[in-house]
């Protein structure tokens, strides 16, 4: 098991996913604009919208962020505790690490816009 794979796993995307979460939370976009903020066009509606869309991205990312960091560290020791071949544990590893990244984006993405729709029904 070598320091790589403590770094770059599901937690360095976590600790990504965090930060941005904290960044977003504690200092928002206070006006709806096109370089910082939740920007999807339902996002982007109105001022309320905006608000309600960046306030549930950046809780969504917190807890995102908490769980691939956990999860991250939970699956890193599930791989080194199982005997196989060294490039196998690379290649789980690998796996672990880009999956995780392209799979929370997305659902990031669905999730606040069910969530505008939820809430702003028309």
């Amino acid at each position: 098991m070598t320091l790589t794979n403590w770094i770059f796993g599901p937690q360095a995307i976590g600790l990504l996913f965090l930060l941005i979460g904290i960044i977003t939370y504690f200092f928002p976009a206070k006006t709806v604009n096109t370089w910082y903020g939740f920007k999807t066009p339902s996002s982007k509606n109105n001022q309320q919208t905006w608000d309600v869309a960046n306030r549930f991205a950046a809780i969504f990312c917190i807890k995102a962020g908490l769980t691939l960091v956990v999860g991250g560290i939970l699956i890193n020791l599930l791989i080194s505790s199982m005997l196989m071949p060294v490039r196998t544990q690379q290649m789980l590893h690998i796996i672990s690490f880009m999956g995780s990244g392209v799979f929370i984006g997305p659902l990031l993405m669905v999730a606040t816009e069910k969530y505008i729709e939820k809430t702003f029904k028309q």
